[in-house]
């Protein structure tokens, strides 16, 4: 019986401290990560008009090119239509620099698909595989 009673004590230490599944709250305030998370679409949205593939920001928005979203464990930053390899780097270097700039952020997953949004919605979900996926972990 004092055995079990230690296990459940260890199990609940290790659940609820540092880094354990039952924190309540967020790395950071979500309006923090939200607004980290406009600068990094921001950011790609550059790249993306650098390269051709919008006209502007606004463009960019409505060809839904670049999306984010915080998380609780930090960033998710969805990249749709892009193939090319040079960009991809660049994409994956300014999510690097975001994380190093900001470690009180947590995780940044980038996921890259070659197809559209919209392309991606109407994929069942249990065949959305991304083009590349990287996960930059703090």
């Amino acid at each position: 019986m004092r055995l079990l009673r230690l296990v459940v004590l260890i199990s609940l230490v290790a659940l609820c401290g540092p880094g354990g599944m039952a924190q309540t709250e967020p790395r950071i305030p979500p309006e923090a990560g939200q607004t980290e998370a406009s600068r990094l679409i921001h950011s790609i949205q550059q790249l993306l008009i650098a390269k051709g593939l919008c006209a502007d920001r606004a463009d960019c928005v409505r060809k839904q090119y670049a999306l984010a979203a915080t998380v609780y464990a930090g960033l998710n930053v969805y990249v749709y239509q892009l193939s090319d390899p040079e960009l991809l780097s660049d994409v994956i270097k300014q999510c690097a620099l975001v994380a190093f700039r900001r470690p009180d952020i947590g995780r940044i997953e980038l996921k890259i698909y070659t197809i559209s949004k919209a392309e991606h919605l109407d994929t069942p979900f249990y065949v959305r595989v991304p083009h590349r996926a990287v996960t930059i972990e703090n």
